[in-house]
């Protein structure tokens, strides 16, 4: 195949089953969860070759755009475009972002879209797949893959067909959204593919067949771009206006479900979402109880478990088919038989609105990251890592007064009228409504104590006088 095909990679997506180790602003393809990469990562690893795939375009949610960047980074990709979603709009919306974006770019030309936390094995059978595909995408089908199912898993989607198109095509005759067990059983002895989430098409296909099954949202898209896409920092950003009254929909549910356009290419792909610790579970191998043991995990009596340690020493003994994931701010113990439902738990904590459903102790920022020590009604106190090069914004809070203590590294310090270097050992206050700003001019990382003290700490009393990062 000697024509480039572009590829788009869906980062979108919260990943709640998964919880307490996803969270809403760390979510689950970001984790380092297969040898020290996240999923984010292997899919860009997997798209990462320049003959067939010249660049790399990924569409993610505002609040992770940094994550984004800084994981490309750590793999050497630094020709990939980022576009950033204001809100999540489900993926009819990310997908028809990118085609307007990549017409514009390189014209019409064939596009992969793909999700960022999918495990794939076996990746060169996708490909054949692809080759398979190609000509009938360039020829304006719409490209679904479907794979062998190897149980009857109930958490995924199903596809029937069987009228041969050519080579591993097929003519898709129906949708089936994550039967129950028993139907699941049927379809596989009817021979029914799973859906894999991936789609191929081009930019003129994809927004013509919108334009038929969802106006409502490629219209808005489509005069959008008629414009200059905005491009703040290295990011390229969407009027938060128009993408917010958007519809939220799922690209199956609105289009590849109604279009006459489908085919679809079988692959034979060892495929996963590891969408649920039920998957993560059979991904892994199992010692001789059958256990899989992550972290400084021991496990006494114990068997068909999955157990997960992160912070400190987890102990089981005695108990059979559940699951133990630990975390420096959460611990949650289940049955590996309700890994589907977890949801649930999920859902009535979200309501509860407690901060360990968005974030984890250890947050990462454009500059660094931080680590939260202690919290209460009239202090908080953080440890600071930045990066070489990196700093704070030009800032200033009505609520709370701030104490650095430098323990690393040369911190370069604004504050009100002054201009200074804090070193270790060294530190500074900085009183409620002062502007100030902190920064790391030098190779080596900074790394400091904040003592916060006040009536309130959260984000909405930061007032950026200027930033680096495009932010407000």
């Amino acid at each position: 195949m000697n024509n480039f095909i572009y590829p788009i990679i869906l980062a979108g997506g919260s990943g709640t089953r998964l919880w307490p180790q996803s969270r809403e602003k760390y979510p689950k393809q970001f984790i380092p969860l297969i040898d020290g990469r996240s999923l984010f990562q292997e899919t860009c690893l997997r798209f990462s070759n320049t003959t067939l795939f010249p660049f790399l375009t990924i569409v993610t949610h505002e609040d992770h755009k940094f994550l984004v960047r800084d994981q490309l980074q750590e793999l050497g990709i630094l020709n990939a475009y980022i576009l950033t979603e204001p809100v999540a709009k489900n993926t009819a919306a990310a997908c028809l972002l990118a085609a307007y974006f990549l017409k514009d770019k390189v014209g019409n030309v064939p596009l992969l879209f793909t999700p960022a936390d999918h495990i794939i094995i076996d990746e060169q059978y996708l490909f054949d797949a692809i080759t398979n595909a190609y000509p009938f995408v360039v020829d304006g089908a719409i490209c679904i893959f479907g794979i062998t199912p190897t149980s009857p898993h109930t958490g995924y989607g199903y596809i029937t067909g069987t009228e041969s198109l050519g080579k591993g095509i097929v003519k898709p005759d129906a949708f089936i959204e994550k039967p129950n067990k028993e139907k699941a059983e049927e379809l596989l002895k009817e021979g029914a593919f799973w859906n894999s989430g991936l789609y191929f098409c081009t930019p003129d296909t994809l927004i013509k067949e919108s334009a038929t099954y969802i106006k409502s949202i490629q219209e808005p898209l489509g005069n959008f771009f008629k414009e200059t896409l905005q491009m703040t920092q290295e990011f390229f950003v969407i009027d938060k206006n128009i993408y917010e009254n958007l519809e939220s929909i799922s690209i199956d549910k609105g289009v590849t479900e109604h279009t006459k356009k489908l085919i679809l290419a079988h692959t034979a792909i060892n495929w996963s979402d590891l969408g649920s610790w039920s998957s993560l579970y059979n991904h892994f191998a199992k010692n001789e109880d059958g256990n899989v043991i992550r972290g400084d995990s021991v496990a006494i009596a114990t068997r068909n478990s999955y157990i997960e340690s992160n912070s400190k020493l987890v102990a089981v003994l005695g108990l059979e088919d559940i699951g133990i994931v630990e975390t420096a701010d959460a611990v949650m113990v289940f049955s590996l038989k309700e890994g589907e439902t977890i949801k649930k738990l999920v859902g009535a904590l979200s309501k509860s609105e407690r901060r360990e459903m968005k974030t984890h102790l250890t947050v990462h920022r454009p500059w660094g990251k931080y680590t939260l020590l202690d919290e209460n009604e009239n202090s908080q106190s953080r440890k600071i890592m930045v990066l070489p090069g990196a700093g704070f914004s030009l800032q200033k809070h009505t609520k709370r007064a701030e104490h650095w203590i430098i323990t690393k590294g040369i911190a370069s310090v604004i504050k009100g009228d002054e201009v200074f270097e804090l070193r270790p050992n060294e530190s500074t206050f900085i009183p409620m409504g002062v502007a100030h700003r902190l920064e790391n001019k030098h190779s080596e990382i900074l790394c400091l104590i904040e003592i916060q003290t006040g009536t309130y700490f959260g984000e909405d009393d930061i007032e950026r006088l200027e930033d680096t990062y495009g932010r407000k």
